[in-house]
């Protein structure tokens, strides 16, 4: 229905009803508490953050009222929109603070208020599982833990579990067959570095630029990208600057409200003062803030990350080692906190039954942190995170600079084969944000190229991926007893790694997310 067709709606009473509506989320949104309340409560705003823009309505929005600003962002947007009809929503981000707001909302209220029933209803088949066991059926599948593939593949899912899974399956009375034909089936994907509330585009500039909830909403479309992607568990390693925001959106996530991966979350990372995230480059009479939490010394370290858990965050994020320098083919990098106060912030989240993840890249800060508690001798896997130095690499500002990216890279794998070769366990972690979400299964692919078997990456990603976001057990593999987050691939990925980023089917917790 467009936007036209619905303006002549009679009536002046339910146009006042829709105008109080209308000013409530209008005012509401701009506040982070209200935002969060909105996303978690609120049909309208939840319909908005789910559903498709009418596209009339888009292309009535786009041309009228953004015309005369081609930011970097928009255009990132908009080749987005073009590639998707579903994210088409997601330039509520970029209109909500432009002029006649209200008008836009009023406008999208009207145009969809006649198919609200249904479109609810549709929202709530989306989010939970089929009442009735579900067995999908593929030509093969893909044994995490014994490292190998079965054929065929069958899983049998009753609600959000794996009942049964192997080359053939019960097939219960009154249960749906879904015979995906040629593919894999696999454990969904675990990414365990990723920023849902980074997009491309300069990283300092959008939390300056961007208000919380104009972020708060990206991040539940970078979410969404993520899951159709494949990716149904994520570790968030930091919101850059919008606080404890990411704890609407995993509860978001949690309750049905928005599809999404299961997610682990941090709040803000935390550094010290002139460190890793530090606002150092701008004008000090502005006080820009920095995109990390300050903590000075063990005390404060132990305040900053009391706030964090209270705030609803599950770990805790801390920058120890500074931003790192390439030179004549020698790495350095500072660090940021002394063993002892690494051991501090290690023994205050273990005091709640929580952990600790350090972004450590060189030493001494590594060292520390090993020693600290956060690494090898407690067989806590290290996270590479190629995917995001070959982004930079490959989109240097200059053909000089995206040489010297390519040699850091480059030492950065040689370094990944000596702790290959060490036993240093590793985990999945792609840094995705800086570069656009839904892209990151590449990590595998490169973890592939420098120097781990296809199977030893999918096993990292699974089982150590689990292990490292507390769901071991839960998710990973195709297992009785486990999370149905299933996805299927073309081909046989342990002889082509480069399959695991054509994903054509994801479910999540027995829901069918793209088919």
């Amino acid at each position: 229905m467009s936007a036209i067709a619905c303006s002549g709606m009679p009536g002046r009473a339910p146009e006042r009803r829709l105008r109080s509506v209308l000013l409530q989320i209008f005012y509401s949104v701009r506040s982070e508490r209200m935002l969060i309340e909105q996303l978690q409560y609120n049909p309208l705003f939840r319909w908005f953050v789910v559903m498709e823009m009418d596209e009339g309505v888009w292309n009535h929005a786009v041309y009228s009222k953004n015309r005369e600003r081609s930011s970097r962002s928009l255009v990132h947007y908009t080749s987005r929109a073009l590639e998707s009809a579903g994210s088409k929503w997601y330039y509520l981000a970029q209109i909500m603070n432009r002029t006649r707001l209200f008008s836009l909302f009023g406008m999208l209220f009207v145009a969809c208020t006649a198919l609200f029933g249904r479109l609810g209803q549709n929202q709530r088949r989306s989010v939970l599982p089929a009442a009735h066991p579900i067995v999908l059926h593929a030509a093969r599948v893909f044994d995490t833990e014994a490292g190998r593939i079965v054929t065929p593949g069958e899983v049998l899912v009753q609600g959000e579990r794996i009942v049964e899974a192997g080359s053939s399956v019960q097939h219960p009375a009154g249960a749906e067959t879904m015979d995906l034909g040629d593919v894999t089936l696999l454990a969904g994907l675990i990414d365990a570095h990723v920023h849902l509330f980074l997009h491309p585009g300069a990283e300092d500039l959008q939390t300056i630029e961007e208000s919380v909830p104009q972020r708060t909403i990206t991040a539940t479309l970078a979410a969404r990208d993520d899951l159709l992607a494949g990716f149904t568990s994520e570790r968030d390693m930091g919101t850059e600057g919008a606080g404890s925001a990411d704890t609407a959106v995993r509860n978001a996530i949690n309750q049905g409200l928005i599809p999404g991966p299961r997610l682990r979350i941090s709040g803000n990372a935390i550094s010290i003062v002139g460190g890793h995230e530090g606002a150092i480059n701008y004008n000090p009479e502005q006080h820009i803030f920095s995109n990390a939490a300050y903590a000075n010394g063990a005390a404060e370290l132990v305040t900053v990350i009391r706030q964090q858990f209270k705030e609803g965050s599950d770990f805790i994020k801390i920058y120890e080692t500074g931003r790192d320098s390439f030179r004549d083919g020698r790495f350095s990098t500072p660090f940021q906190y002394s063993e002892a106060e690494l051991r501090t912030a290690v023994d205050e989240a273990a005091r709640v039954g929580k952990r600790v993840a350090v972004h450590a890249t060189g030493e001494p800060g590594t060292l520390y942190a090993a020693r600290a508690g956060v690494m090898r001798e407690k067989q806590i896997p290290a996270v590479p995170t190629f995917a995001i130095a070959e982004y930079f690499a490959d989109h240097a500002a200059s053909p000089v600079a995206g040489a010297r990216q390519h040699e850091q890279l480059d030492y950065h794998a040689g370094q990944f084969r000596r702790q290959l070769a060490a036993g240093v366990p590793m985990a999945v972690g792609s840094d995705v944000g800086p570069f656009p979400h839904g892209t990151q299964a590449r990590e595998l692919v490169l973890m592939v190229k420098y120097g781990m078997t296809p199977v030893a990456a999918l096993q990292a990603d699974q089982l150590n991926g689990a292990k490292l976001l507390g769901w071991e057990g839960q998710i990973g593999a195709l297992k009785a007893g486990y999370f149905a987050d299933i996805i299927a691939v073309p081909g046989d990925p342990i002889k082509d790694i480069s399959v695991i980023t054509q994903v054509s089917f994801v479910m999540k917790g027995g829901v069918v997310y793209r088919k």
